[in-house]
């Protein structure tokens, strides 16, 4: 799997926020692609209603930076890039096709 055929969904200065389907790649691929060119604490992967959500975090987990915890903004944060994900596939599947 080639990093570029991950849709981009939006970057900051701390994260990069990629997605795609579970139907165009295997969940196992994608997570050794990104362990190889990341390293193994650098992302974190979501499913989501058929939809990755792939976080690419600028340091390592040991800096807190990748948080399971899912509360108040980093709870908004995750479903306003869920539902831009969905905004982006759709676009995506239209040149797709």
């Amino acid at each position: 799997m080639a990093i570029s055929r991950l849709t981009p969904v939006r970057e900051d200065s701390n994260v990069k926020v990629l997605t795609e389907t579970p139907d165009r790649i295997h969940p196992r691929d994608l997570s050794n692609s990104l362990s190889y060119l990341y390293g193994e604490k650098r992302f974190k992967i979501s499913l989501q209603r058929n939809i990755y959500l792939i976080y690419i975090y600028c340091q390592a987990e040991e800096h807190g930076l990748i948080s399971n915890s899912g509360q108040g903004h980093d709870l908004k944060q995750r479903i306003q890039d869920f539902k831009l994900a969905q905004q982006k596939l759709k676009e995506a599947s239209l040149y797709r096709i």
